[in-house]
């Protein structure tokens, strides 16, 4: 009993929509069922049965429509662009028609309501200015196409990636894992570097005589062909040789320049896989904690910079990210425990979200730009246990014999 009310706090998004049809399904049965005296008490039992029917079929409309959201991840930027308005968009109307038919159950008389709404919302037009402007921009710019969900964006002296699009504002990450919102009229100008190629720039010192610069250049000219032939999801074309940039008279050497076209969102992502995840276990952690966790696993072949990566339970809602400075090496992993919004601390790493093992779970790695690097679905357990990756392919697990990994310490 105890693990279900924890289950119950921990889990409040997920417990609304079955108590919602718990209560329209008793209304419906106590309007079709109950015979009630004439009178005050007939309005106040019609108002109140119709108030909870109207409250259940918005929550559980709002919860399908997450669902589906939540099943369906777009492979377009521009179709995450849209789900994520959509989104946005969806709260805001269930909340003005909740409001308006509430209104009409109670007595009000929306229609007269609606025809004096000029004149109020003049009044508000004037208090809600920025708020307007915000919704009319978010508009334009998704039918214009200025930047969609994963474009790199810069805005101001701030550059990141477009994590989220709504109505009113839009949020952006950047490579540190730090989080802008802005409002939409706030972006009157910015960069898109998503839309057309970049320049990758590289320059290099060679020594100062004749004889180097001219070895330099002939490896050059063998050596770039080949870095396109090798990496054509790198450049576009074969880098150019730009020639002599600059001469060092400090360490007597020539400074040469090498460039090439390339998509910003083209730098490979390093191998950074999901192994092993525990929604629910009763062993005790080196903190003295009973929890689920997240185990990642290196499969790169050099040390990868999982500053600003970020693990989340929902598309794009990401709510634990790596923070600076933190390295898995080849073949290394490392674990997150999970302690919900309850917290923990101590030595180990924690998320302030949980796992249930008893429905159906979504488990996102992202890296630091936004772009998905692993994503899982896992079925409910209905008991404690785990999910491995074994060569590839997930497996359950039944009962967890998690270890407690050294690096998490």
């Amino acid at each position: 009993m105890e693990n279900e009310k924890n289950e119950m706090k921990k889990k409040p998004g997920k417990v609304l929509p079955w108590l919602a049809a718990v209560l329209l399904a008793a209304a419906l049965a106590a309007r079709a069922a109950v015979p009630v005296p004439a009178g005050l008490v007939t309005q106040i039992w019609n108002i109140g049965t119709q108030l909870i029917i109207l409250f259940s079929g918005l929550v559980l409309f709002s919860a399908a429509a997450r669902a589906v959201f939540q099943r369906v991840s777009p492979s377009s930027n521009h179709g995450k662009t849209v789900f994520t308005l959509a989104d946005s968009a969806i709260r805001y109307l269930l909340i003005i028609v909740g409001l308006l038919w509430a209104l009409s159950i109670v007595g009000v008389d929306v229609r007269a309501l609606l025809a004096g709404a000029g004149v109020l919302a003049l009044i508000i037009g004037f208090g809600a200015e920025s708020l307007i402007a915000d919704v009319i921009t978010g508009t334009f710019m998704l039918f214009e196409h200025q930047y969609e969900v994963g474009d790199i964006i810069v805005v101001g002296d701030f550059r990141g990636t477009v994590t989220q699009i709504g109505i009113r504002t839009t949020q952006i990450m950047d490579s540190g894992g730090n989080v802008k919102i802005i409002n939409n009229s706030d972006i009157r100008s910015l960069i898109n570097r998503s839309n057309d190629l970049s320049f990758a720039v590289c320059d290099m010192a060679v020594p100062y005589d004749k004889e180097s610069l001219a070895r330099a250049e002939k490896v050059l000219g063998e050596v770039l062909p080949k870095l396109h032939r090798e990496h054509p999801d790198l450049f576009s074309k074969a880098p150019a040789y730009l020639g002599v940039q600059s001469l060092d008279y400090e360490n007597r050497a020539v400074v040469l320049r090498v460039a090439g076209e390339t998509h910003e969102e083209d730098a490979p992502l390093p191998d950074i896989r999901l192994t092993e995840i525990v929604p629910h276990s009763t062993q005790i952690n080196a903190d003295g904690y009973a929890m689920g966790s997240i185990t990642l696993t290196s499969f790169a072949d050099a040390p990868a910079d999982l500053t600003g990566w970020g693990l989340a339970d929902r598309v794009y809602k990401v709510k634990y990210v790596f923070e600076r400075g933190t390295t898995l090496a080849p073949g290394e992993s490392l674990t997150v425990y999970l302690a919900g919004k309850h917290g923990a601390k101590g030595t180990l790493r924690y998320a302030s979200f949980g796992l249930s093992a008893k429905h159906e779970e979504h488990v996102y790695l992202y890296a630091a730009d936004g772009r998905t690097s692993d994503e899982i679905a896992l079925p409910a357990l209905g008991t404690d246990g785990a999910y491995r990756r074994v060569d590839g392919e997930w497996e359950a697990v039944v009962p967890a014999v998690t270890e407690l990994p050294a690096d998490a310490i």
